[in-house]
C-alpha cells in the first residue's frame, strides 16, 4: 500500500509508520520537518505545512491518508479538501474526548458526542473535544463511506 501519514514524527504517527513500513507498505510524511527532522528511517519526507497548504502532495496518490495529529477543524478541512481525490480512505485518529461523559462505562461508538466546535483556531481544555467532533464531521462529510475515525482513550 501506499499511505501518507499527516505528521509522522511523533505521538502515535511515528509508530504507525514505523509499523506501516515493517509490513512492506510505501510510507510518505508530511510535516515540516520540525520535530524530527531525519523522520522515518525508510519513509519518504516530503516538507509542509497544512495550516498554508498541501501543494507539495498535488499530483500524488495514496491508498490511505492517517491524520494522527491535528484537532483544529480549519487544518483538517485543508487537507481533506486537498486529498479527497487522491487518496483510497482518510483515517482520522480522533480521541475519547468527543464524547462529554467518557467516565461512563457504557461509551461506544453511538453515544451522543459534544456539538462540533468548527470555529475555534487553538484547542483547549473545553474546546478540544468539540474540536475533534468538528474534525470527525469534517472527515466524514468529505470522504463517506472511505472515512475511518477512530477514537482512543485510556
Amino acid at each position: 500500500m501506499e499511505i501518507l501519514v499527516l505528521g509522522g514524527t511523533r505521538f502515535v504517527g511515528r509508530k504507525i509508520a514505523e509499523a506501516a513500513l515493517e509490513r512492506g507498505h510505501r510510507v510518505t510524511l508530511f510535516n515540516r520537518g520540525v520535530t524530527d527532522p531525519q523522520g522515518v528511517p525508510g519513509a519518504e519526507q516530503v516538507a509542509g505545512d497544512r495550516t498554508v497548504g498541501l501543494d507539495a502532495l498535488a499530483g500524488r496518490r495514496w491508498d490511505a491518508v492517517i491524520d494522527t495529529s491535528s484537532s483544529v477543524p480549519a487544518n483538517v478541512r485543508r487537507a481533506t479538501e486537498a486529498l479527497a481525490g487522491a487518496a483510497g480512505r482518510y483515517v482520522f485518529v480522533s480521541t475519547i474526548s468527543v464524547y462529554p461523559d467518557f467516565g461512563s462505562e457504557r461509551i461506544d461508538e453511538d453515544a451522543p458526542v459534544h456539538a462540533p466546535d468548527f470555529d475555534s483556531l487553538r484547542p483547549g481544555p473545553w474546546s478540544y473535544g468539540p474540536m475533534k467532533a468538528a474534525c470527525e464531521t469534517i472527515v466524514r462529510d468529505t470522504f463517506g463511506g472511505r472515512a475511518l475515525v477512530v477514537r482512543p482513550g485510556t
